[in-house]
């Protein structure tokens, strides 16, 4: 199983998390691309600009909505969540995150729960859950998130903090 985020052509609405059957075995274990080139489910850093075209024996298996512009994917290690990295860009360059011309979606995380047969073949993939930024923002005390933006997290100077989540990616 190879697992890809996709965003959809308006940025700035949900994408999707896209799931590849490789020869339909169990997600996170090795596969193999072509002959000379393995994919490792587990060390998704492997799949860095590589890309696998679909052929008859690599086709879509299902294709999960997900968040604005889902980017990384994290597969756990028993292969029963995927978190996704939802950077919810903004829809065109802009002056400021903060422009009511634009839409500019919050960035989260989604979680979705993937479910296999008893015989470890893969079932279905639903989108769970998805992690607010700016929930995780305004539980900190002022205090606390300038001791973040001092040791570096980076926000533009202009976004406050209860809108923090749209100047943020995960």
């Amino acid at each position: 199983m190879l697992i890809v985020g996709a965003a959809a052509t308006d940025v700035t609405e949900n994408g999707y998390v896209t799931f590849w059957n490789l020869d339909g075995d169990k997600l996170g274990q090795n596969k193999s691309c072509k002959e000379d080139e393995t994919l490792d489910a587990n060390d998704l850093s492997s799949l860095n600009e590589r890309v696998c075209a679909p052929d008859r024996r690599h086709h879509l298996h299902v294709q999960v909505e997900a968040c604005p512009l889902p980017d990384n994917v994290v597969v756990n290690n028993d292969g029963s969540k995927v978190y996704v990295a939802c950077e919810g860009e903004p829809s065109d360059d802009e002056e400021s995150p903060l422009d009511d011309t634009i839409t500019n979606p919050a960035g989260a995380i989604g979680v979705v729960d993937v479910t296999y047969s008893s015989d470890g073949q893969f079932q279905k993939a639903e989108l769970t859950k998805t992690i607010s930024l700016q929930k995780y923002i305004d539980g900190l005390s002022d205090e606390a998130f300038n001791t973040l933006k001092d040791k570096g997290f980076m926000l533009d100077g202009r976004v406050p903090k209860d809108q923090a989540a749209v100047d943020m990616e995960p």
